[in-house]
């Protein structure tokens, strides 16, 4: 629940949580596969979007995490952290310099659910910032086995 800052010369960055807390190292798993998911349409040529519909099953599976009732509240709690985390920095984004405040995420909208109570697609907006990131091709590549690191 506590504010950080980082500094790097004269390049900053601080972080707020929401009051539902900080984004964690494991919601940061549902924001990578998100990523991924626009660098590879990117890095194939197809159009990207800053939003996204994302089928919560190959979310799920992808990142290693529970598809049991269980793993779709942790899933609604991360996606809490993410839009509510807020960052404010002065990190360039391509050849500009500016002070930019934003969420991980802009929001996001669970769009259909089972009977049973299972999250079937979600539809997640990334903020302007990070998309630019990817616009950019500021993204450095993980390996698959990443999200089986525990």
């Amino acid at each position: 629940m506590k504010a950080r800052k980082y500094s790097n010369g004269n390049k900053w960055l601080e972080i707020k949580p929401s009051d539902t807390g900080l984004a964690t190292v494991h919601d940061r798993d549902v924001l990578i596969y998100c990523i991924s998911q626009c660098m590879s349409a990117f890095n194939e040529g197809r159009a990207i979007s800053r939003h996204l519909e994302i089928d919560a099953y190959r979310l799920l599976e992808a990142t290693n995490r529970a598809s049991s009732g269980a793993g779709n509240d942790l899933l609604k709690a991360a996606l809490n952290r993410l839009s509510g985390t807020r960052i404010t920095t002065n990190i360039t984004q391509g050849d500009t310099e500016r002070t930019d405040k934003f969420g991980l995420i802009d929001g996001y909208t669970i769009i259909s659910k089972t009977k049973h109570n299972r999250i079937q697609k979600l539809r997640i907006t990334l903020s302007d910032w990070m998309f630019e990131s990817i616009e950019h091709n500021n993204v450095l590549t993980l390996n698959k086995q990443y999200f089986r690191l525990r």
